[in-house]
């Protein structure tokens, strides 16, 4: 556009400004912080676990008498804010996501009062597939040693976390094996 004569201009990398933004925004539990921690390996690579983990489908085929209904999707899709309801017998619980790096971590909070936690389920490529972690830290005054120890029982006994696991395991094989 000659008739606007010469214009000056910058250019700028973001790169390292959304890199600093994405990180401040991290919602982590750290096993130092946490009040139980399980970890489970897997022989499948992380994408294929992370789909088990967070598709409202595949959760409700190794989660017993759960119900999955989609919450909030701002953007359409999951992501830190998006909400999820599970739903057993007449009890409905609202899981937040706080924090969604795909394939690496989520954060989620959930619960009912008195009983809320925060989580975090990670998971580590290995040369024997992925390790799955969940942090599990509960959003409580108690004293820490009780706060363990409910949060051990919740785990075992209301997650059933190593069940879930488990069942994934299998299914995820007989998926492998039926295509």
């Amino acid at each position: 556009y000659e008739h606007l004569g010469e214009i000056q201009t910058y250019t700028m990398s973001l790169t390292e400004s959304v890199k600093r933004l994405s990180e401040e925004k991290k919602v982590y539990i750290s096993e130092a912080e946490a009040d139980f921690v399980s970890e489970y390996q897997f022989e499948m690579p992380p994408p294929v676990l992370w789909e088990w983990l967070v598709d409202m489908n595949k959760r409700m085929k190794w989660m017993d008498n759960v119900e999955w209904k989609k919450g909030e999707r701002k953007q359409g899709r999951i992501h830190a804010g998006a909400t999820n309801h599970c739903c057993h017998g007449k009890d409905t619980v609202l899981e937040i996501i706080h924090d969604w790096r795909p394939f690496e971590y989520y954060t989620y909070e959930t619960g009912k009062k008195p009983l809320f936690l925060v989580s975090t389920v990670r998971l580590s490529e290995n040369e024997s597939g992925t390790k799955l972690y969940e942090i599990i830290k509960l959003k409580s005054r108690l004293p820490g040693f009780i706060k363990r120890f409910i949060a051990k029982m919740l785990a075992h006994k209301v997650m059933k976390v190593y069940e879930g696991y488990k069942r994934i395991d299998e299914l995820a094989k007989k998926e492998l094996k039926a295509a």
